[in-house]
Parts: structure tokens; C-alpha cells; sequence
């Protein structure tokens, strides 16, 4: 999993720096990597776990992305899902959540929302904006947090920050 999302170059090339990544990051943010992987083409071999090499390299090309979201950190995005946070600095935030919906406010020139897939660009340009004016920008991250335990439900967790200029 580790090559199809987070290497540089395509498949079947092996990436030590993709994966030690892979095994630095917390669980919740390898399943989240790995969704966007069918289980349908994967095969077993021995003691590994590979995949044909037209099916990597189709996927290679539609990898999740690494998102700056400047102060607040970096997301994982990829098409319509809610993107995992790979950083995180804002309030309980942590690696691995994934980001449903974010408010903000800047004093004196109001402030906006998003939802999902569209969060990481529009925090982005706020940021930037409360950046220009010269004033702090205070945000409430709506998470999605993957449980410690197998079969305990996600649960939402909201994380407020302030950001100064």
C-alpha cells in the first residue's frame, strides 16, 4: 500500500522513504490511505502482498494527494472523501482524523464555512486573507475520529484554534 499512495514514482519501483512513511503514520491514516485500493486485484505471495502491475499503475495516477493547509497543518485528499489530516495544529486535532466540516471567523470582516473535500483550499485562502488584514482567524474543525478499539463507532471531536497573523 505503502508505493501506490505515498511513493513518488510509478509502480512496481519499491520506495524505502514511501515505506517508512507508511509505518510511521498512525493506523487510522493507513486506512484511510488504503481505501481507495479494491481488495479485488490484490494477490498473495508467500509472505507478500502484491498487485498486478497494470492495476498498480493505473491507481498510481489517482493517488490521494498531500494538501498544505499552511498553519493548521497538511490533509490527505483524494476526489469526494473527506480528507484525512497527515498534520495536524489546531486544538485536539490529530493525525489520522479526517476533516468533515470547518468554521471560521475573522473580527471585523466576517468569516465562512466548508464541508469535506473542499475544506483544506477554502481554510487555505482564508488563512491568507486574515494574513492580509493583519488579524487573527479563529476556527472549529468538525473531525471524524477512528475509535482505539475494533468495533467502537467513530466519533466526532471538534477542534478550535486561534491563528495569528
Amino acid at each position: 500500500m505503502a508505493d501506490l499512495t505515498l511513493a513518488e514514482g510509478a509502480p512496481p519501483a519499491a520506495d524505502a522513504a514511501a515505506r517508512d512513511a507508511w509505518a510511521e503514520a498512525p493506523a487510522a491514516l493507513r486506512a484511510w490511505l488504503a481505501e481507495g485500493v479494491p481488495v479485488s486485484n490484490l494477490v498473495t505471495q508467500g509472505d507478500a502482498l502484491m498487485m498486478p502491475r497494470a492495476a498498480a499503475l493505473a491507481l498510481h495516477g489517482h493517488r490521494p494527494k498531500r494538501q498544505s493547509m499552511g498553519a493548521l497543518g497538511d490533509a490527505w485528499t483524494h476526489g469526494a472523501r473527506p480528507p484525512a489530516l497527515a498534520s495536524a495544529r489546531c486544538g485536539d486535532a490529530a493525525e489520522g482524523d479526517r476533516l468533515v466540516t470547518a468554521r471560521w471567523s475573522t473580527r471585523g470582516y466576517g468569516g465562512g464555512r466548508c464541508a469535506g473535500h473542499e475544506c483544506p483550499t477554502r481554510l487555505v485562502r482564508a488563512l491568507q486573507h486574515a494574513r492580509a488584514v493583519g488579524e487573527s482567524i479563529r476556527l472549529t474543525l468538525t473531525l471524524a475520529r477512528e475509535a482505539d478499539e475494533a468495533h467502537a463507532p467513530v466519533r466526532t471531536v471538534a477542534a478550535q484554534c486561534r491563528v495569528r497573523p
